[in-house]
């Protein structure tokens, strides 16, 4: 974090403040490793949108509604071949999101999906 462009000070301060909270709010080693961990997405977070705001924007994690969450997260290790309910390894009622154009390799072609506001990527090799 110190090599980007980032007001030093403020960063300092909030690392500061972090160990204070941390000092005073926290008496074992979950609540030590919860509050780094927190503190290094924060970190992480911040040093993704300095270093690109285009793609930063364009890679949040946005909300999904749990169950489309569920159904595309049961497609991971899927093959990718037909299934009863399924269209190749897409779930049924999934589209291509627009916008998006399918990237393909010598090991198969990825095509972003969409439903309901909910994304994924969907490979086929």
């Amino acid at each position: 974090m110190r090599g980007q462009p980032l007001d030093q000070k403020k960063l300092q301060f909030e690392e500061d403040a972090c160990l204070v909270s941390l000092r005073r709010d926290c008496s074992d080693e979950d609540c030590i490793h919860r509050k780094y961990e927190k503190r290094i997405a924060a970190l992480r977070d911040q040093s993704l949108r300095v270093a690109s705001p285009s793609v930063y924007e364009e890679t949040r994690p946005f909300p999904v509604a749990s169950i489309l969450m569920a159904r595309a997260q049961a497609l991971v290790g899927q093959n990718c071949s037909y299934q009863q309910n399924m269209v190749g390894a897409i779930i049924a009622d999934f589209e291509s999101a627009p916008g998006f154009l399918p990237v393909i390799s010598s090991d198969g072609m990825i095509t972003v999906r969409e439903k309901g506001g909910a994304r994924f990527a969907d490979s086929e090799f």
